[in-house]
């Protein structure tokens, strides 16, 4: 079942494009969400959705952390950008995700869909803050490698092998 307030899609449906959180507790713990519907079932992700028509990534960052934890966030740095192709079996559109990084503060307090209109179905059934090594068992393999991705570039900011292909870091090829 698509979520009623999903995002609206291109026109033709060639490219979507997402912004996504790496959003960290004091002991370095990501923070994974469940969707309530959509996707593979019991498959945790980043925090962050789909952008709207016309709206940048960066400002779908700051709307879904907002509707799907409570927490008002500043996309000031870029961790990395994922891009993956059509892909014709699935028909999965090109899409393009920008993922950005958050500290946890004390004053940051999770609130699981606290943003969802009213009369809305909940987007999310659950959180989790997971240590790398328990990625597989929540995650589908292209958020865990996206995931790790972003761990390897956090402490370097935003200039660490920050492009990825189909979540997978490029190698150059002369």
């Amino acid at each position: 079942m698509a979520h009623p307030f999903a995002p609206t899609k291109q026109d033709d449906d060639r490219h979507s494009l997402y912004g996504q959180w790496l959003i960290l507790d004091d002991e370095g713990h990501v923070l994974v969400v469940n969707p309530a519907f959509g996707g593979p079932a019991g498959k945790f992700r980043l925090v962050g959705g789909g952008a709207l028509v016309n709206e940048a990534p960066h400002l779908t960052a700051i709307r879904t952390a907002h509707i799907e934890v409570g927490l008002n966030l500043v996309p000031d740095t870029l961790l990395l950008t994922d891009y993956a192709p059509r892909d014709e079996e699935s028909g999965r559109c090109e899409r393009t995700t920008l993922v950005f990084l958050h500290h946890l503060t004390p004053a940051d307090a999770i609130t699981l869909n606290t943003g969802t209109p009213l009369g809305a179905p909940a987007p999310l059934s659950e959180y989790r803050f997971l240590d790398e090594d328990q990625l597989e068992d929540f995650c589908a393999p292209y958020m865990v490698r996206r995931i790790r991705a972003a761990l390897e570039a956090a402490p370097h900011g935003p200039t660490a092998r920050g492009y990825l292909y189909e979540s997978r870091q490029i190698a150059y090829v002369a």
